[in-house]
């Protein structure tokens, strides 16, 4: 019984610990830009981190780059401001979106192996 107990609050404690850590990493990516805050563009709503990633990456280059993020940066409400930043001065010299990103990209499916190829057939079929 006590090792049950035991187990149980391991289990608590790192929950507690695990969403501490988020809140915090929350609230230092929503400090505003005024404050001397990071992400003055994409801390704010319901954050992704592909958002803060794609702000981050855009004020560290200093040329063209490319990168790429989910259709979201574009179409997303909460990501809005950043992307008409981009537009406003001209960044961004093409967009492309894709219907069904897994067909090019299988690392990031998570899907088993047997529904990909089903799925892969289906798409370019």
């Amino acid at each position: 019984m006590a090792t049950a107990f035991s187990a149980e609050r391991a289990l608590s404690d790192a929950f507690i610990a695990a969403k501490r850590e988020t809140e915090a990493a929350s609230e230092f990516v929503r400090v505003s830009g005024s404050d001397g805050g990071r992400f003055a563009l994409t801390g704010r709503g319901d954050v992704n981190t592909y958002a803060l990633f794609a702000e981050l990456f855009a004020n560290l280059a200093r040329q063209r780059a490319g990168v790429i993020v989910p259709t979201g940066i574009a179409t997303d409400a909460t990501t809005a401001p950043f992307f008409a930043s981009l537009v406003a001065q001209q960044r961004l010299a093409s967009l492309y979106s894709f219907k069904e990103i897994r067909a090019l990209f299988q690392a990031t499916d998570d899907l088993p192996p047997k529904n990909w190829a089903i799925q892969k057939k289906s798409l370019f079929s």
